[in-house]
């Protein structure tokens, strides 16, 4: 990939965003918007369960959100789904990182690149964890 390449990511076209700081969530959102991805926001993982349907790609969420339990908010996502959706879980916290690993979801470190995000989102389409995949170029 060259750099300032956005990741292909063919097959997505709604995301469903759980993240309380509005700022970053606006800033993934017109990301997303520029893709012609269209991108759901929720400002807990209650409010989440609530928008997730099946047209929905992808879910991007921060790891300390309100309401329930990541565990329980993960099993709830792949019941109400009935699919597998690639599941990316972003954090400024490391530990973030060994819950995501024993949930079986991707994780991304904050702050990032937002073709970091892609190649997560992208390498969960294909069964992979974004821990499997190499970074995108940064300047």
């Amino acid at each position: 990939m060259r750099h300032g390449e956005q990741p292909k990511v063919t097959r997505l076209k709604k995301v469903l965003l759980i993240e309380d700081d509005p700022d970053l969530a606006e800033l993934m959102a017109e990301n997303f918007r520029r893709m012609d991805c269209v991108c759901v926001q929720a400002e807990s993982r209650d409010a989440a369960l609530k928008l997730l349907d099946e047209t929905v790609d992808a879910i991007i969420a921060d790891y300390m959100m309100p309401g329930m339990s990541l565990p329980i908010f993960v099993l709830g996502i792949e019941r109400l789904a009935g699919k597998p959706i690639p599941f990316v879980l972003i954090s400024a916290y490391d530990e973030a990182k060994y819950e995501a690993g024993t949930l079986g979801v991707s994780f991304l470190r904050k702050p990032f690149p937002f073709a970091d995000l892609l190649n997560a989102i992208s390498a969960s389409l294909v069964g992979r964890k974004s821990s499997d995949i190499v970074p995108a170029i940064r300047s």
